[in-house]
């Protein structure tokens, strides 16, 4: 999720208010390669878009020519908002609404088969506040047949080693996680971007992250801060990487600064449970007093490439 929620939703409520998904619409990054995605694979499928929100990405299915389209969405008032939009475009006899956490669906609901093709865009970079591992879980476990496709089939969580600004004009100093949005001073950089953790969205995973990686300093400096990304596969061939309505970079600073010299390696260490609260992730950092890894050690230190989005 992004820092403007509460912005766009005051009352508070937890839930995404209009105007974000109307940034959301507007928003032709994000949506381009879903579209692309979508009319590749829809066409005489039974399709399953979980979070269905406004309903744009099952309206596309439809249009795309899918058999059937269930439209999932739990919040009462998108629902409402999903409803109308469904029977305006058209598609009513395609898409059926139904309002309900995807985790509380049950075959009955699709009408007793397994959907072919599965949408679902519960996206947050490196899943830390959105549910994207547990509702595919689900809907791996349940609802889908095992050679669906799933709409996005994965992401790369990557991190790179960087230097942030945390003192302001002399007079302020801040040290937070805070997302890299159009506008926001970049940090340096101090490593290529590296391969934390590779998520198959076919199969069932973990919850819990405990997990290392160690990173290879790029050039002098000083570490106070770690960039955390997650490039997605969205089908073969089609990739995004983030926008300002959608997984921006998200940098987590250090507890202490770490000197380093280029080629130096640093030994990163990620513990956070999946659908939680960035305040709530933990990672510490170590630079190696060797000046190179074993193997074993550097099979998740290499940069990460092909996904550019």
């Amino acid at each position: 999720m992004t820092s403007r929620i509460a912005y766009n939703n005051p009352d508070g409520s937890g839930a995404l208010g209009l105007p974000y998904h109307y940034e959301m619409l507007a928003d032709r990054r994000r949506l381009a390669p879903l579209r692309r995605a979508i009319r590749l694979v829809a066409r005489d499928k039974r399709v399953l878009e979980s979070g269905a929100g406004s309903g744009v990405l099952s309206l596309l299915a439809a249009k795309a020519g899918a058999r059937a389209v269930y439209a999932v969405e739990r919040d009462p008032a998108m629902v409402r908002f999903l409803r109308r939009n469904v029977e305006a475009s058209g598609y009513g006899s395609v898409v059926r609404v139904i309002e309900r956490d995807t985790r509380d669906l049950t075959l009955d609901d699709l009408d007793g088969e397994r959907v072919e093709v599965t949408i679902a865009e519960h996206l947050s970079t490196w899943q830390v506040t959105e549910p994207q591992i547990s509702v595919l879980n689900y809907i791996n476990r349940h609802l889908a047949e095992e050679s669906a496709i799933r709409i996005p089939g994965g992401a790369f969580n990557c991190v790179e080693l960087v230097r942030s600004q945390y003192r302001f004009e002399g007079l302020v100093e801040l040290r937070t996680h805070y997302f890299g949005f159009t506008g926001i001073r970049k940090p340096q950089v101090l490593s290529a971007p590296t391969l934390f953790r590779q998520i198959d969205f076919s199969v069932i995973n973990e919850l819990m992250i405990d997990q290392d990686v160690d990173i290879v300093a790029t050039r002098d400096g000083v570490v106070n801060g770690l960039r955390l990304t997650s490039p997605l596969q969205v089908f073969d061939g089609i990739s995004f990487r983030s926008s300002d309505s959608l997984m921006p970079p998200v940098i987590v600073p250090l507890q202490e600064d770490l000197e380093v010299q280029g080629g130096d390696v640093v030994n990163v260490r990620f513990r956070y449970r999946c659908e939680t609260s960035w305040s709530r992730v933990e990672c510490e950092a170590r630079r190696r007093d060797s000046p190179g890894c074993s193997a074993s050690e550097s099979l998740n230190a290499q940069p990460v490439a092909g996904v550019t989005g």
